[in-house]
C-alpha cells in the first residue's frame, strides 16, 4: 500500500494461484427459492431485507415478492397495469429502511411500498433521467450516468432527492473517469446513404462505473488488459487505486469463434483479428454493504469466481470454486449473506444465498 504524490492510495496484490475447492474463503449455500413455489418467470432484480429474508421482483408477474428467511413466501405487492401502484415493466428494487422503491421502466417512474406491502405513492421520472444508469445509494440519492458505446461520451451525472412527491435535481457531478470502450465501428448504406454504427468488440473488457452504496463516490473498472480499479470521490478525484497481478486466461476456440461469428459481416472479414484471445481480467464489480468489492471473473479452468478485496482494497482471496457459479448473477452482498440469481436445470430462475465463510475478521 504505497500513496502515490498526487494523493492516491495504491493497493497492489501479487498474483496468487487460486486455492483447491474448500481451502480459503468459501461459499456455503443457505438459502434457494424459485425451484419450488414461489416459482418465478423473470427476476431481474432482488433487494436483501435484512433478516435473511428477501424480496424478489417477478418481471413477468410484474410483482414484488416477499421471502423469508426460510424460503417461504409472506407477501406480494403490485401487479400488471398502468395505475401508480401497478406495473408494466418493473426492473430495478431498492429498500431504504421501511420502504421499498420499485422502477418501472414502462410508466417511467419508481413507486413507494411500505415494507408491510402498502402502497405510499409514485414519483415520476425527471425527463433527463430517462435512459440512465440509475443506482440508489444509502443517503437515498440517485447516481445516474449515460454513454454512447462509440465514443464514451458520459452526457450527465447528477444526484436526485424525493421532495414533495417529485424526484429534485440536488446537483450535477463530475463524470467518473472511465475511457472509452473497445469498440467497432461499421458503416452500412440505407435508403442509399452511410449510416455509421458502433458494436461492442465481443470478449473485451469494458470499462463501467458503479456508485458506491453509501454514496461517497464511484467504483470504476478502467477497461483495457489490466486488472485495476479505482475508487472515486463525487467530486472527482481519484482516491484509491486496486491493482492486482493476474495470469490470463485463454478464451476457448469454440467460444472465440463463436463471438467473431456474432459480428456483422462487414466487421467479420476486417476485425475479427481484434476479438481478444484472453477473457478480460474480471468481468464486473460489485461493491458489498461493508466497503468490500467482490470482483467477478473466470478462473484457469474456466469456471466464475469472484476474488474479494476488503474496504481499504486488500485481496482476501478468490471465492466460489468449490461451487458451480456459472451463470449466477451477483447482485448484492450484506450482512445475511451473498445473494443473487441462477438458472436451474429447468431454465427456472432460482434466488439464492451464499454464506461466507474462512475470509477472516
Amino acid at each position: 500500500m504505497d500513496t502515490l504524490p498526487d494523493g492516491v492510495v495504491r493497493v497492489t496484490s501479487p498474483a496468487a494461484p487460486d486455492p483447491p475447492p474448500g481451502e480459503g474463503p468459501r461459499l456455503v449455500e443457505e438459502l434457494r427459492v424459485g425451484q419450488e413455489e414461489p416459482a418465478f418467470g423473470q427476476v431481474p432484480d432482488i433487494a436483501p431485507a435484512g433478516d435473511g429474508g428477501v424480496w424478489i421482483l417477478d418481471g413477468e408477474a410484474r410483482q414484488v415478492i416477499r421471502v423469508d428467511g426460510a424460503g417461504r413466501e409472506e407477501l406480494r405487492i403490485g401487479r400488471g397495469g398502468d395505475a401508480e401502484d401497478e406495473f408494466q415493466y418493473p426492473r430495478r428494487l431498492h429498500l431504504r429502511g421501511d420502504t421499498l422503491w420499485v422502477e418501472d421502466l414502462g410508466t417511467a417512474r419508481w413507486s413507494a411500498w411500505s415494507v408491510q406491502g402498502e402502497f405510499l405513492g409514485a414519483l415520476a421520472l425527471p425527463d433527463d433521467m430517462a435512459g440512465g444508469n440509475a443506482s440508489w445509494t444509502a443517503a437515498g440519492l440517485v447516481g445516474v450516468e449515460r454513454r454512447r458505446v462509440d465514443d464514451a461520451v458520459v452526457r450527465w451525472v447528477g444526484r436526485w432527492l424525493p421532495r414533495g412527491g417529485v424526484f429534485v435535481r440536488r446537483d450535477s457531478l463530475p463524470p467518473p473517469p472511465v475511457p472509452e470502450p473497445v469498440a467497432l465501428q461499421a458503416t452500412f448504406t440505407r435508403d442509399g446513404r452511410p449510416v455509421s454504427l458502433a458494436f461492442p468488440l465481443p470478449l473485451a473488457h469494458q470499462p463501467a462505473a458503479v456508485a458506491e452504496l453509501d454514496g461517497s463516490g464511484w467504483v470504476v473498472t478502467p477497461g483495457g488488459d489490466a486488472y485495476r480499479i479505482l475508487r472515486v470521490a463525487l467530486d472527482g478525484t481519484t482516491r484509491r487505486e486496486i491493482v492486482r497481478e493476474y495470469t490470463p486466461v485463454p478464451v476457448p476456440e469454440a467460444e472465440r469463434d463463436a463471438a467473431v461469428a456474432r459480428l456483422p459481416a462487414e466487421l467479420r472479414e476486417t476485425e475479427a483479428h481484434r476479438v481478444p484471445t484472453t477473457w478480460p481480467p474480471f468481468d464486473r464489480i460489485v461493491p458489498a454493504a461493508d466497503g468490500s468489492l467482490w470482483v467477478v471473473r473466470r478462473d484457469g479452468d474456466g469456471r466464475t469466481v469472484f476474488d474479494l478485496f476488503d474496504a481499504e482494497g486488500r485481496y482476501r482471496g478468490a471465492v466460489g470454486r468449490e461451487v458451480d457459479l456459472t451463470g449466477f448473477w451477483l447482485h448484492a452482498v450484506d450482512r445475511e449473506g451473498v445473494w443473487g440469481v441462477l438458472r436451474d436445470e429447468a431454465g427456472r430462475p432460482v434466488v439464492i444465498r451464499f454464506a461466507l465463510e474462512g475470509a477472516g475478521p
